[in-house]
């Protein structure tokens, strides 16, 4: 079903950030909490399946900016179980993060709202599952119940809403581990970037790394075997043959190598020679040149 999101909102002063609760704090200072009752922003209505469904719009809690993300095809939808009872659709603050939940009251009066210790609630309406019968009274124009509202809220979201889509500068990343575009949280203009690819910090003193942006590597790779330590005997031969070694001196360690069977095995071969290694020429086979790694979606903000 649709979705229900709040976070404090932040600014970016000169070049230094609020943290999140100096921000709320700060916003408290200027708005208060409430719904903008206009249309159907928030409002709330009965469904054919016994829930209640609550349309998409934003409002201002506690130094939230709190939002419902909803469609005609993914509605955004509470179930009220059948009884007698009062219950509200509130908007919750706390320390936690907000809340948007149904809370119980008693056959006669819906709950009170709870305002105190770091806990601010509104009503986005209040209902009552008789019978199957779905009853809903709007609470969103209530200002004791929910809130500011008309232009004075409709200028405070808006004034939130440019202040949260600048929460990201232009050249701002994020990196994500799902499919959701920044933008449609944070505004902005956002592209994916670097796929396929790992980021590196930058460095000064390495040629591969000394420029933001330039690419490289491979996912796999062959090295050629030209090092000290590999070897090979100057044997040839046109079918497989054994090859002999054996220590013909003790004193001088010299060496003798033989060759059997094969065909056209040859190979040049004295008691005096110490060594019949040469560097190893050609390359390894191609294989897999991969750093352990997770996949996610990074983003740059462009505009």
């Amino acid at each position: 079903m649709g979705r229900f999101e709040g976070r404090y909102l932040s600014g970016r002063p000169s070049d230094k950030r609020y943290d999140s609760a100096g921000a709320a704090e700060f916003f408290r200072c200027f708005f208060e909490s409430g719904v903008v009752a206009l249309g159907d922003n928030l409002r709330v209505e009965a469904d054919e399946t016994q829930a209640v469904r609550i349309h998409p719009g934003k409002a201002m809690l506690d130094g939230y900016l709190v939002k419902v993300i909803a469609t005609e095809e993914d509605p955004y939808l509470v179930s009220v179980p059948q009884d007698e009872k009062w219950r509200r659709v509130v908007l919750r603050a706390q320390e936690s993060g907000p809340q948007l939940y149904v809370k119980e009251g008693t056959p006669t009066e819906p709950p009170i709202l709870e305002r105190a210790n770091g806990i601010h609630e509104v009503s986005l309406a209040r209902i009552c599952n008789n019978q199957g019968i779905l009853t809903v009274a709007d609470e969103r124009k209530d200002k004791e119940l929910c809130g500011v509202c008309g232009f004075q809220s409709s200028m405070m979201l808006s004034l939130a809403e440019l202040i949260h889509s600048n929460k990201y500068d232009i050249g701002d990343i994020v990196f994500r581990d799902d499919d959701i575009n920044p933008g449609t949280l944070y505004g902005g203009t956002w592209e994916l970037i670097w796929q396929g690819k790992t980021p590196i910090g930058l460095d000064p003193n390495d040629i591969d790394f000394n420029q933001v942006g330039k690419t490289g590597g491979s996912k796999t790779a062959s090295y050629a075997l030209e090092n000290n330590g590999y070897a090979k005997i100057d044997a040839t031969a046109t079918s497989p043959a054994t090859l002999k070694y054996d220590r013909r001196s003790v004193g001088s360690y010299a060496t003798h190598f033989t060759m059997t069977g094969g065909q056209g095995a040859t190979m040049t071969q004295t008691d005096s020679t110490t060594s019949r290694a040469v560097i190893l020429g050609g390359t390894t086979d191609v294989g897999n040149n991969m750093q352990p790694f997770v996949v996610c979606r990074i983003w740059k903000r462009i505009a």
